[in-house]
């Protein structure tokens, strides 16, 4: 507290200090701006587990363009969903493991009626349908939402990969 004291003894080490933050300023914010950017880009574009394959990650209050690869050979987006959480891992074999949540304005039971013909259906019920497709099961279920969820009033819902033990 005392270094700062000392660019307000006069006018001429205070001029210094303010000309110092306007000029620092800017640079670290924009660098901190760059740097998330392309760690968040990179995130979700996947990086090297120790699985033998990728971890794509995403998590932000709005909305993703598409799913990574892997997980668009599966299963497409809903028409109209924003997802804003994605964690999902491949192993060597190609293996899906995670989970996606996204948020529609629609009911639950259009998701379902959306996604049955998306696999071959192992269950349907009103809060859950359990699909398999190229040999990977794929559970999408409606899911709370809470507080701290970044999109209130709509229906979330989970898209889950059980992981193959």
């Amino acid at each position: 507290m005392e270094h700062i004291f000392f660019f307000m003894r006069d006018k001429r080490r205070l001029k210094f200090f303010l000309y110092i933050v306007a000029v620092g300023m800017p640079i670290l914010i924009i660098s901190a701006l760059v740097i998330n950017h392309f760690d968040t880009k990179s995130m979700a574009e996947g990086y090297d587990n120790d699985k033998g394959g990728k971890t794509y990650m995403y998590r932000e209050n709005s909305g993703i363009d598409k799913f990574p690869d892997p997980v668009a050979a599966l299963i497409t987006m809903y028409p109209g969903s924003e997802t804003t959480y994605i964690n999902v891992s491949t192993d060597s074999a190609g293996n899906m493991g995670g989970n996606i949540y996204s948020f529609t304005k629609d009911d639950f039971s259009k998701v379902v009626d959306f996604y049955t013909s998306a696999g071959n259906v192992i269950s349907r019920s009103e809060n859950r349908l359990e699909l398999e497709k190229n040999g990977t099961v794929i559970i999408i279920a409606k899911e709370k939402v809470y507080d701290s969820d970044p999109i209130k009033g709509q229906t979330k819902f989970n898209i889950f990969f059980p992981s193959k033990k």
